[in-house]
């Protein structure tokens, strides 16, 4: 989706502009660029995980399910781009059959509702608590000695929840108390909020244990907000990794790598102030906002600065848009393969159509019957020689390819491109 829309965009152009430039459209395609950047991220350190051997189940459920919700997200908004172009079935389409077989993904293999609302939270309070586990064993334990053991280990339970209770205190209202250890000063600033926001954590989900008990289990909508901050301090800490570790130029990926983490710290905010909000004990309620600084229900948003730098940075053609298309198979002749194509064609002549931008404005062609005719007049008239002239026809045809949509006849055959092209725009939006 990511490849094709972005591909699409910088080729698809009306008032003499490329679609991607038009601030509906690049607000759509930042959010299909950073979420593009937080998918191959969690997918990265995800399988890096299972190869190495480790069956982590609370991973795999938060990749498993986040990755088909952002996946939904990210086909949504390419529908949105691609219009006719990703509605018309056939070759030339890259999305149709990626935007059928998703809900495939979401409903099958642990539907996404179970998993959100009873497998992250319930599974990752058990497995990641120091403590949890051994009380439930003791509680069902037969053994003369359970008794004793359940009040060391209660003790120890409180010991840590009034640990967390003060290490959230101090990171929610001292800054300088949030560790940060990575070697980028552009992360440090992130990794300082990861930090905070997994202190908040630890402290709701404390007092949500102790006041609902086995309850929590029913709060499906309450466990749910908890571990929905667990995933997205996870897709941070994932983005983190993935830039640091895998990204070529860290200069290029740096709005992807800034919208992706952005983007998951807001949603970890966001599902904290959700979950106080809707927290059912009113003293406990307001105990929650004192330990982790929250009192007010507004979030930190994305600045349409990053919006407009990242849409842009998207359009290009360089080794952050490799790596993060890295997987998808492009064979000749298929839509993909005609998207790519105009793609780099038009980065390879962007010049010469400046060049003739500029030519037109000065000295309009009259009457404009085409593209193709304008060029010719501009090659009579010296302003471009014949070997411009022919890598602009050439990137022409690829575009006029790359913005038709697959036509039938009647009887449902496939047309060739051939006898479509003539309604391709004329050429008045090539330039």
């Amino acid at each position: 989706a990511f490849k094709g829309t972005v591909e699409y965009s910088f080729v698809r152009e009306q008032f003499g502009l490329p679609i991607g430039r038009f601030e509906g459209i690049q607000e759509k395609m930042a959010d299909i660029a950073g979420k593009t950047f937080l998918l191959e991220s969690m997918r990265v350190l995800t399988t890096e995980g299972l190869g190495l051997g480790v069956k982590p189940s609370v991973v795999t459920a938060i990749a498993k399910y986040h990755m088909t919700e952002l996946g939904r997200d990210v086909l949504n908004s390419a529908m949105d781009v691609q219009a006719g172009k990703a509605i018309q079935r056939g070759p030339q389409n890259t999305l149709a059959g990626g935007y059928s077989a998703l809900p495939i993904a979401i409903t099958v293999e642990g539907a996404n509702i179970l998993t959100r609302n009873l497998m992250i939270f319930g599974q990752g309070a058990m497995r990641c608590h120091p403590h949890l586990k051994d009380m439930v064993d003791l509680i069902h334990s037969n053994e003369s000695s359970a008794d004793a053991e359940f009040n060391k280990v209660l003790r120890k339970t409180i010991g840590f929840s009034v640990k967390n209770a003060f290490r959230s205190l101090g990171k929610g209202y001292l800054p300088f108390l949030r560790e940060s250890e990575s070697a980028l000063p552009e992360v440090r600033q992130y990794e300082k909020r990861v930090n905070s926001i997994a202190a908040k954590l630890a402290p709701l989900a404390d007092l949500s244990l102790a006041v609902l008990g086995g309850d929590l289990k029913k709060a499906e909508l309450l466990s749910a907000r908890l571990g929905d901050v667990m995933s997205y301090l996870y897709g941070a800490m994932a983005a983190i990794r993935f830039y640091e570790q895998r990204i070529e130029d860290r200069k290029l990926a740096l709005p992807y790598f800034e919208y992706a983490i952005q983007w998951s710290l807001q949603q970890a905010d966001q599902a904290i102030v959700n979950f106080i909000n809707n927290f059912p004990n009113t003293a406990t309620r307001g105990l929650m906002r004192l330990l982790t600084n929250t009192y007010t229900n507004s979030v930190k948003g994305i600045s349409d600065d990053l919006v407009r730098e990242l849409s842009l940075a998207s359009m290009q053609d360089n080794s952050v848009k490799d790596q993060l298309t890295h997987l998808v198979r492009v064979i000749p002749g298929d839509g993909n393969d005609i998207n790519e194509q105009a793609f780099k064609a038009k980065h390879a002549v962007a010049h010469l159509l400046s060049k003739v931008q500029k030519a037109l404005r000065k000295e309009p062609v009259v009457p404009f019957i085409s593209f193709e005719h304008a060029l010719n007049k501009l090659q009579e008239k010296g302003v471009i020689n014949a070997e411009e002239a022919a890598k602009l026809h050439d990137y022409n045809e690829k575009r006029k390819l790359a913005v038709r949509v697959d036509e039938y006849t009647f009887d449902l055959e496939l047309l060739p491109a051939s006898q479509t092209l003539k309604a391709v725009d004329g050429g008045k939006n090539a330039a």
